[in-house]
């Protein structure tokens, strides 16, 4: 199983713990996952999969 990290300081654990999740467990790409939560969030939150890493 491969390890991510995100920036500690800016998302929560929780988030973390999902958006970590849905990728790991197949269902939904990095790339996806990083659109969904730009649209969830209006915007407020902007992950891109370059801060993602393993």
């Amino acid at each position: 199983m491969r390890k991510y990290a995100i920036n500690s300081v800016t998302y929560s654990s929780s988030l973390k713990a999902q958006f970590l999740y849905l990728n790991n467990k197949g269902v939904i790409v990095l790339d996806r996952l990083c659109t969904i939560l730009n649209e969830l969030s209006h915007g407020a939150l902007s992950i891109q999969p370059s801060t993602v890493t393993c």
